[in-house]
């Protein structure tokens, strides 16, 4: 039986909690989430085990993939203060992740090593480009982190995303829609020669899977919130449909 899922009922957005910040953090930190996400028009979230976060008040649904903590069993402790805010200590973490699968077993997992869970592209594995494409393991494409530096100096994995993305067609099972401020501009006023826009049609020629928008956080209302997701859903689904 094929790892690989050649077919999707219908494309899903997601958001990922981070991006909700400071409305996801607190013992019902994902319930509202899910809620700031179902009222902007999407599906759910992107889970990841957040500091403060309470398993019983975890809501029935609306949770469409499963992100471990940043660094989990690497270097987890090389991020401490931001990972303890986040998420509190690495056991704990650990936990809260082990707790979300528990309740969400249908979610997909992003995962940040290699295992036969989809595997998030970034330059800190050290995979070359043509690596991933010899390896046989599912894919979580980032659309940030295929295309930047390593924070040790890794070189990008790719220089050409396009071809990268045509290359991997069906092995690419999550799409981390990752936008910076401009990004999220050039989505909006639609201009078809940016290179988000470009990576975003392209993803949607060779595969249907699911998207999971990725923001910097802003201090911003809820009302405000919702409205800003609503505006990037609409947009990003405009090119991914």
């Amino acid at each position: 039986m094929s790892i690989f899922k050649e077919e999707y009922m219908a494309r899903k957005f997601g958001v990922s909690v981070i991006s909700m910040l400071p409305y996801s953090l607190g013992p019902n930190g994902l319930g509202r989430s899910v809620e700031i996400a179902v009222n902007a028009g999407m599906d759910g979230v992107q889970a990841l085990p957040l500091y403060g976060w309470n398993p019983k008040l975890f809501p029935e649904r609306g949770v469409l993939s499963i992100e471990e903590a940043w660094g989990q069993g690497s270097n987890y402790n090389q991020h401490s203060v931001r990972n303890y805010l986040l998420f509190d200590r690495e056991y704990r973490s650990f936990y809260l992740y082990n707790k979300l699968y528990a309740k969400y077993p249908y979610a997909i997992r992003s995962m940040h090593g290699v295992y036969t869970d989809p595997v998030e592209i970034h330059p800190e594995l050290k995979i070359s480009e043509e690596g991933y494409l010899r390896a046989g393991f599912p894919i979580v494409f980032d659309t940030h982190h295929v295309r930047r530096i390593g924070a040790n100096g890794e070189p990008p994995v790719t220089t050409d995303p396009l071809r990268f993305i045509s290359l991997l067609g069906k092995r690419i099972q999550l799409i981390h829609l990752r936008l910076s401020h401009e990004e999220e501009k050039s989505l909006l006023k639609q201009e078809e020669t940016s290179e988000i826009v470009k990576v975003a049609k392209s993803l949607n020629s060779y595969t249907k899977c699911n998207v999971i928008l990725e923001l910097v956080p802003k201090i911003q209302s809820k009302t405000q919130l919702i409205k800003r997701l609503r505006g990037l859903y609409l947009a990003s689904n405009r090119y991914l449909h």
